[in-house]
Order: structure tokens, then C-alpha cells, then sequence
């Protein structure tokens, strides 16, 4: 989270880590101008007045690969501006039993991801591990004898053995469109990266209903709360 105060111009960092906003840096004077304008560079945001909030996805380097990262600008009543990042996940992608689960909950999931005519959904508050989880269950489906494929926005990591799928809406591979087509395509497991809205979350559950697993994830504090969305 990158503010820009519209009257000091000072500019405040912080960073969310495992669910807890933090600190990361304070920085004034001519310096924060730039590093303002470098993160508006690299993202491709514009640097005009209006009040109108934006929106894009931008590649980052990391970890020795390029990942995509998505970025929302807001211009602020004082004149300043907020910026937040949703930045990819680093380090090594692991596997379910690296996560920390008790033993029970660890063969509940193995149970749950065995069955292949099922909605999966992980649940859970922002920045609660949800994605991290997602990619762990996705490793240990994705096996030789086993066809997945994702719809995700966007692509975060590539993942072995998937075929992953990235909404583009501009240029004719909207949600809509991607899942259209692959209810005749030949998968065991369908990963949609996020239950957003109505259509998504319908979509899923007919995909679940036509005899594919699907797996997906859901902001909600609990698995009650999840169904009630």
C-alpha cells in the first residue's frame, strides 16, 4: 500500500503480512515524487488528474522468472494518491504437506481432492493463504494420468504439469468465453482462480454438476460464511 499525502506529499509504505498490516517505509521530499512516479512507469498507470480509479495488470521479475502482479491507483480528496499492489508469492510453491496442517485436516483434504466429481472451495480472509493453498491442491492433482486446466486474472505462477488460462478481456478471452468452450474440452480438474460474483460462482457449480471436479477459492471467514456467499 503506497500513499501519497496530497498536502506533505510525503509518502507512506506498508505491506500486509499474513493478514497484518505493517510498516515498510516513510519517505519524503523529492523522493517520494519519484518513487511515486517510477511505480506509475512500471505499472503503466497514467499520471493525470482524474479521480477515476485505475486498474492493470503489470509483469514483475522474481525469483529468476517474470510473474504478473495486479496494481489499483485512486486518486484521494486531498489530492494525494493510494496505490496497491497485490504482489505474486515467492519462494519455492509447496506442496500440501509443507503447510502446516494437523495430520487429520492434511487426509480430510487428500480425501476431499481424490473425489473427482466435486466443488472444492477454499475459504478464507485476505492474505489468509488461500492462493498458497490453491496451488499446493493443484500440484498434488496434477499428476501423469490427469488433465488440469485454470482459468485465472491473471496467470500469478506457472505451475508444472497445467494448462493455464489467462482472462484477457480485450481481446476476446473473457470469463465467459474461455468457460464456454471448455465445457467441451477434456479436463478432470477446472481451477477458476477466484469466486468473484454471480456467473462465476454459477459456472462453477455447473461445471461440479456435469461431472468435472473444480476447484476455487472464496473471501469469507469460515467454511458457514462461504456457502452463505
Amino acid at each position: 500500500h503506497i500513499v501519497v499525502d496530497g498536502e506533505t506529499k510525503d509518502l507512506r509504505a506498508r505491506i500486509r503480512v499474513d493478514g497484518q498490516m505493517q510498516d515498510f517505509d516513510y519517505v519524503t521530499g523529492v523522493p517520494a515524487k519519484v518513487i511515486m512516479g517510477r511505480l506509475k512507469a512500471a505499472t503503466k498507470l497514467s499520471s493525470g488528474g482524474s479521480f477515476a480509479p485505475e486498474e492493470t495488470i503489470y509483469s514483475i521479475d522474481l525469483d529468476g522468472e517474470s510473474r504478473k502482479a495486479r496494481a489499483v491507483l485512486f486518486r484521494v480528496e486531498d489530492g494525494g494518491e493510494a496505490l496497491v499492489m497485490r504482489l505474486p508469492l515467492t519462494g519455492n510453491l509447496r506442496q500440501l504437506d509443507e503447510l502446516a496442517f494437523s495430520d487429520q485436516n492434511l487426509q480430510h483434504v487428500l480425501d476431499l481432492l481424490a473425489m473427482p466429481y466435486k466443488l472444492i472451495m477454499i475459504a478464507g480472509p485476505m492474505g489468509s493463504g488461500k492462493t498458497t493453498t490453491a496451488h499446493g491442491a493443484l500440484l498434488h492433482v496434477a499428476d501423469p494420468t490427469r488433465t488440469v486446466w485454470t482459468i485465472e486474472d491473471p496467470v500469478e505462477r506457472r505451475l508444472p504439469n497445467l494448462v493455464q488460462l489467462e482472462i484477457d478481456e480485450e481481446n476476446g478471452a473473457g470469463f465467459d468465453v474461455l468457460l464456454s468452450k471448455l465445457l467441451r474440452a477434456d479436463y478432470n480438474t477446472l481451477f477458476l482462480g477466484e469466486i468473484r460474483d454471480n456467473a462465476t460462482a454459477s459456472a462453477a457449480v455447473r461445471q461440479a454438476k456435469a461431472g468435472r471436479q473444480v476447484m476455487s477459492t472464496i473471501h469469507a471467514d469460515d467454511n458457514i460464511k462461504s456457502l452463505m456467499r
